[in-house]
């Protein structure tokens, strides 16, 4: 199930009222829209795409730059590791390995999600007041 908001004028003069406001950093266009937390270090941002039911798709990202790169370079770099753990020195650093991966992996997924939960609680606060 996609996470969407409808493309109205109260859903964009809340975006505007969110970066206005100073809890978000970034652009709005009619056909879309990229907004940063502003708390420091912040390496996600939320991004919304109009869809052919015009209304905004919005999903929870990197931000482009480095580390875009880093993460999937180590994400290949463990993955690679525990292969060669296993074959060279047996199942427990292997495991110890994927479980490190798997950490990683969970660790981005919650962070996606409490973004877009933090965006949704501050964007529902602007459209019902």
């Amino acid at each position: 199930m996609n996470n969407t908001i409808s493309s109205n004028q109260k859903s964009l003069e809340a975006l505007e009222k969110l970066m206005s406001s100073g809890y978000y950093s970034g652009y709005i266009y009619p056909d879309r829209f990229d907004l940063v937390r502003s708390k420091f270090p912040m390496n996600h941002k939320i991004s919304g795409r109009l869809n052919s039911e015009k209304r905004f798709v919005v999903v929870s990202v990197f931000k482009k730059g480095v580390m875009t790169y880093m993460f999937v370079v180590v994400i290949v770099f463990l993955a690679f590791l525990s292969g060669l753990a296993y074959f060279k020195y047996g199942m427990f650093y292997a495991l110890f390995i994927i479980g490190f991966l798997i950490t990683i992996l969970l660790n981005e997924y919650f962070t996606r999600r409490k973004e877009l939960k933090l965006f949704y609680d501050r964007f529902l606060s602007f459209t019902s007041g």
